[in-house]
């Protein structure tokens, strides 16, 4: 795999895409999905942005705070998992999402790009409908609570 990891990205990025990347991973060893730069597999995991190709993908991002204290190491942060499925296949993108969600929801105490997640669990998912070329797509949103780097703000 050329994609980066999530310990690489937390070095060069930061702690928010070294989660969007550890969490392309975490997905990547519970599912026969595949996280890499090349299209080969199933479905395509992918940080932050949606390719063209192929059709069947899950796109992770972060999208705001949950609660932050500016002191403390532990805060929330929301994810959306945005998912697009084969074209005229409307359950194939339900059945996506049912396997993020087995994996993702109520997991505890993981690390996840080299950041401590205390707990994730899905908010709210929204149907996105169809794209102008019948892929179905949905999103799925989750809260993790994680335990972030200290600096010299936060202890």
């Amino acid at each position: 795999m050329t994609a980066p990891t999530g310990v690489e990205t937390l070095a060069s990025s930061g702690w928010e895409a070294a989660i969007i990347v550890g969490l392309c991973e975490l997905l990547a060893d519970v599912t026969d999905w595949i996280y890499s730069d090349t299209l080969a597999g199933t479905v395509q995991l992918a940080p932050v942005a949606v390719p063209d190709q192929p059709d069947r993908v899950c796109v992770v991002n972060t999208y705001g705070d949950a609660w932050q204290d500016g002191e403390s190491p532990i805060g929330g942060i929301m994810v959306q998992l945005r998912f697009r499925s084969r074209r005229d296949m409307p359950l194939d993108v339900k059945a996506l999402a049912a396997q993020a969600f087995d994996q993702l929801h109520a997991a505890r105490n993981l690390i996840v790009g080299g950041v401590r997640v205390d707990s994730i669990y899905r908010d709210s998912y929204a149907e996105l409908g169809r794209d102008s070329t019948r892929r179905w797509e949905r999103t799925d949103n989750y809260q993790l609570t994680v335990a972030l780097p200290a600096t010299s703000n936060r202890q």
